[in-house]
């Protein structure tokens, strides 16, 4: 599909940090605080799908 938007990988875009693990106490479904992704299943065709947010992420870029 051609939308005449430039493609970028997501890697260009942002910074990820993998292995940064949270205790299920220190997540939350309630869209407070930032998004927390988990894995590929967070990420839909054109955009990450958040469903997990934190208060409390281990680190802060």
């Amino acid at each position: 599909m051609k939308s005449g938007w430039p493609t970028k990988t997501l890697g260009q875009l942002c910074q990820l940090i993998s292995g940064q693990h949270i205790e299920a106490k220190d997540y939350n479904t309630e869209s407070r605080g930032v998004g927390y992704l988990t894995g590929p299943s967070d990420f839909g065709p054109l955009n990450p799908v958040i469903s997990k947010w934190t208060e409390h992420p281990k680190v802060k870029t």
